[in-house]
């Protein structure tokens, strides 16, 4: 949990401490079949980016993400976009710069698992 704000907020008690007990963050995504259609979920709103990178190995006929879900962590960038210097406002409500990237590749291993 690189963002203090979010670490001021759970010690006040406004919002829920996401960090597990060795201080890393746990989120939770899912991966819903219903027929045809493929469904991920993410806890908070993702940059496209990595919605481009995953739709792809998804194999559903219809392919949908539900962000906002089992969460509200922000919002979901990967660390180009947060260091890029031209989405200031969206670092300082994301949970960090590796965020992404993590969710990402649990999103890629949701979709391509056996």
């Amino acid at each position: 949990m690189e963002n203090e704000n979010f670490n001021f907020a759970a010690r006040m008690g406004m919002i829920a401490d996401v960090r597990n007990d060795r201080g890393a963050v746990v989120a939770e995504i899912n991966r819903i079949v219903i027929g045809p259609m493929e469904i991920l979920t993410v806890p908070g709103e993702l940059f496209p980016k990595s919605w481009w990178n995953v739709k792809p190995l998804m194999k559903g006929k219809l392919k949908a993400i539900f962000g906002l879900t089992n969460g509200e962590y922000g919002y979901i960038l990967l660390p180009e976009d947060y260091y890029s210097g031209k989405h200031n406002y969206h670092v300082s409500v994301s949970v960090g710069h590796n965020f992404g990237l993590e969710i990402e590749k649990a999103m890629k291993k949701l979709v391509t698992a056996k």
